[in-house]
């Protein structure tokens, strides 16, 4: 666990007390958070911050980085929901049928969810079923 910022103090009254600086890097850590950096890129990205340190290359590449990260994960979610509709579609939700996307889910040979997030590092094109 990395942590980025020390214990606060606690007042006579048991709150806990935050100096303007602690708010101000607890506000940079919440927007870090929210483009989904890793915290250990947000220790190093506060720790500039803190130090004042100038616009860099580093800082930069860093940011393209996740960025790129990012737009690999939207592929894979949206591969992701196309399965989940798919499934969905599939689905007779009558009650007395077996559950199709259970079944998806517990299928031991290839199926068409190998194509997706459950792809697994054996299966071939020619093996999916639709």
């Amino acid at each position: 666990q990395v942590s980025l910022l020390p214990a606060p103090a606690r007042r006579t009254s048991g709150y806990r007390g935050y100096s303007t600086a602690d708010v101000e890097a607890m506000q940079f850590i919440r927007r870090a958070r929210a483009l989904d950096f890793p915290m250990d890129d947000i220790a190093h990205l506060l720790a500039l911050w803190r130090n004042g340190a100038p616009a860099t290359p580093e800082i930069r590449d860093l940011a393209r980085r996740r960025a790129e990260e990012l737009h690999a994960r939207a592929g894979e979610l949206e591969a992701m929901q196309k399965t989940l509709e798919a499934l969905a579609e599939a689905c007779p939700a009558d009650g007395v049928q077996r559950c199709s996307i259970l079944d998806a889910l517990g299928e031991r040979r290839p199926t068409s969810l190998e194509a997706g997030p459950f792809r697994s590092a054996n299966a071939q094109p020619s093996d999916t079923v639709p």
